[in-house]
């Protein structure tokens, strides 16, 4: 039997149709009666999963098939790592394949040869495409246009012109940019967690408008999203400082338009929104949903949990990640006595032969009741002043300034010493060169997120009210929910053999003071 396939991705006008390509095999094979028609329409050639083709493959198995005649090679396959194992099944059942356009018939050494030297140009053709599209893709997306998929929750896709070029662009949807805010909103809480807000959209997802149970996940990347933000000078500069190429300059930044994230994700298994290196971040068309000051108090607060995460699992007490030794600094881990059956502490200065002090084995079970004892006493004793604080964050931001302005000045100096080397010290002495400018670049990248961080500390007064709320309830907490309550108000615990300091992030005794007098 004669089998005649054909095959059309995209029904366009300049395009040849499936109707035309089976006329025109059928030229070539006029003399045979027994003829069978595979046709796929909608699909591309770029891989072989096609019904009609698994049909055609599946009767070669079977002994059914002895000649396959295409319009044009491509139709078949785009691929030639693909066409090569397709060829080699039709070698195994006798199979010979003829292409109307190319003129060649495998049965023949003279079109074998040129069916080989065909399929290399279909795969240069098929990648020239890909970057094309590719690049054209990517203008698109540096004018700001829309060119994602489906429009993210808060939002809706709406038609529009830029510079005479039709596109979709986004504008927020009125149905659902009230569940954005409010989850940012409940995000912004010192006391609330990502869980916490998935539990509770989760119990009425009927009143939030998801179809489906959210994850922590998807709420995840609803808070990393700049998409939402109406995006500031702060905005850039975290952005920025979080490895992301900038593609419109900060003065465009003017606290209105949102932004969007492009790049590849280096895992699948990893949000595009975690890691900015490689990523370019574009102003879009619409307005944003959340004030830059909320957006970025959102991302400071997720990078904490980050990095209180990456500090230890976190499962033995809601004082992992804050207990530190106070002889050589490194984080206290805490072990399970094998024989007692109680909780000890360990140190990195210890483990690592770092030269720790400690003389004696440390029960962590008296240092998490003594540090809650003192911590509930502090919180009873809490008087908050805005002004202090404000001040105190001012002077950090000074320090950390004048300590940007050395790194520049020093960064300076060795791209200038770099443009002074001769040619034969050039290779010599470059890669010390850059060795230190790396360094200095890291230094000046973390100097300068540290500054937005403090510009951007929450200042708003912890009430009375929840205060309270802590303080009645803190028996019936759980690990993770103590933990969140300790960070508002610990900054670092030191222990060492009979003393316990705890560093709070307000000093109250000072405080105290000033008020009584």
């Amino acid at each position: 039997m004669i089998a005649i396939y054909a095959r059309q991705s995209v029904d366009k006008k300049d395009s040849i149709s499936i109707e035309m390509q089976i006329a025109d095999c059928r030229k070539k094979v006029i003399n045979h009666s027994e003829i069978k028609i595979y046709q796929d329409k909608g699909f591309s050639g770029a891989n072989t999963d096609r019904p009609e083709f698994q049909h055609l493959m599946n009767d070669i198995s079977k002994g059914r098939i002895q000649k396959v005649v295409v319009y044009k090679l491509d139709r078949i396959s785009r691929s030639l790592c693909d066409f090569m194992n397709i060829q080699k099944r039709f070698n195994e059942y006798d199979v010979e394949f003829i292409s109307v356009h190319e003129d060649f018939d495998t049965s023949t050494p003279v079109g074998k040869a040129m069916l080989n030297i065909l399929m290399v140009f279909a795969e240069f053709e098929r990648e020239t495409i890909q970057g094309r599209v590719k690049e054209a893709s990517y203008e698109r997306m540096k004018q700001g246009f829309f060119v994602a998929g489906i429009a993210p929750v808060g939002f809706r896709k709406v038609s529009m012109k830029i510079a005479g070029k039709k596109t979709h662009c986004l504008e927020a949807d009125p149905n659902t940019e009230w569940v954005i805010r409010e989850i940012y909103e409940l995000y912004a809480k010192q006391d609330t967690s990502i869980g916490s807000i998935v539990k509770k959209i989760n119990q009425n997802l009927e009143y939030y408008g998801f179809p489906d149970a959210v994850s922590n996940i998807r709420i995840s990347r609803i808070l990393r999203n700049p998409v939402y933000v109406k995006a500031d000078a702060d905005v850039y500069q975290y952005l920025e400082s979080k490895g992301a190429d900038i593609v419109d300059d900060i003065a465009e930044y003017n606290g209105t338009r949102g932004c969007t994230l492009y790049g590849k994700r280096k895992n699948k298994t990893v949000s595009k929104f975690t890691d900015l290196n490689g990523a370019f971040a574009k102003l879009g068309w619409h307005e944003g949903l959340i004030s830059g000051k909320q957006w970025l108090r959102v991302q400071y607060k997720l990078d904490n949990n980050k990095q209180v995460k990456n500090s230890g699992k976190g499962t033995h007490s809601w004082l992992s990640g804050i207990v530190r030794c106070g002889y050589c600094g490194y984080a206290i881990i805490i072990v399970d006595g094998q024989s007692t059956g109680r909780k000890y502490v360990n140190c990195g200065g210890r483990k690592d032969k770092k030269g720790c002090e400690r003389k004696k084995g440390i029960i962590f079970d008296d240092i998490e009741k003594a540090v809650e004892n003192d911590l509930l006493s502090h919180m009873m004793q809490y008087q908050y002043i805005r002004e202090s604080r404000q001040k105190n964050h001012e002077q950090e931001v000074n320090q950390y300034k004048i300590e940007l302005q050395k790194v520049e000045k020093a960064i300076k100096n060795i791209e200038e010493k770099i443009l002074m080397l001769e040619a034969d010290q050039f290779a010599m002495t470059i890669g010390v060169f850059n060795k230190k400018l790396e360094e200095l670049y890291t230094q000046k990248q973390a100097i300068e997120q540290k500054i937005i961080q403090l510009r951007m500390i929450d200042t708003e007064e912890i009430s009375d009210d929840a205060i309270e709320k802590y303080l009645a309830s803190w028996k019936d907490l759980n690990i993770e929910e103590k933990k969140i309550i300790a960070r508002l108000f610990i900054h670092t615990v030191y222990v060492k053999n009979d003393e316990i300091c705890i560093n709070y992030r307000i000093n109250l005794n000072n405080q105290t003071q000033k008020d009584n007098n």
